[in-house]
């Protein structure tokens, strides 16, 4: 069983259970520039994947290479449900910065990033948008990580230079 949502207006990602074998499926076509007579569907590459009946995000991007309607939808709501994710966190944090990376983001690349920037752009304030930079992570190991050691060293070295100028017990919050 594995769980598939969908975005409300209000933006709340609604869940409920769904089982892949009863995933639909386009019918196979012609893929331009394809040397096989026809492309993949969705639940084939799952079964060309192994053993396992689940459908991993390398599958349905391998899949959505070979122009699967399915697995470019579900992409293209991924990238959506991460835009409105970013965009409420914008409005309340307000960052000048956000990295995309994972696994989704080393797959789906660029276009993760201008559709995440589009659902930004339509759901913030315009000058909290305008001044949000949306990048893509550069693909290495761990990266995510690094990131949050960055952040906490910085945290780190302003509470240390904050008690070197107003003392040990006169810390600012």
């Amino acid at each position: 069983m594995s769980w598939s949502g969908r975005v409300s207006s209000s933006g709340y990602i609604m869940e409920r259970p769904m089982k892949v074998s009863t995933m639909p499926v386009r019918s196979p076509s012609k893929v331009p520039g394809s040397a096989s007579t026809r492309s993949r569907t969705l639940t084939e590459s799952a079964r060309l994947a192994g053993d396992s009946p689940e459908i991993t995000i390398e599958i349905v991007g391998a899949a959505a290479r070979e122009g699967d309607r399915i697995a470019l939808v579900a992409l293209e709501r991924a990238a959506t449900a991460l835009g409105l994710g970013v965009a409420n966190t914008a409005q309340v944090l307000n960052p000048s910065l956000v990295v995309v990376c994972g696994r989704l983001a080393r797959l789906a690349g660029e276009h993760l990033v201008r559709t995440v920037a589009k659902v930004v752009r339509q759901h913030c304030v315009e000058t909290t948008a305008r001044r949000l930079e949306i990048r893509l992570s550069p693909p290495k190991k761990d990266i995510s990580a690094v990131g949050c050691a960055l952040l906490a060293a910085e945290a780190e070295a302003q509470r240390i230079v904050r008690s070197k100028l107003f003392g040990q017990g006169q810390l600012p919050a």
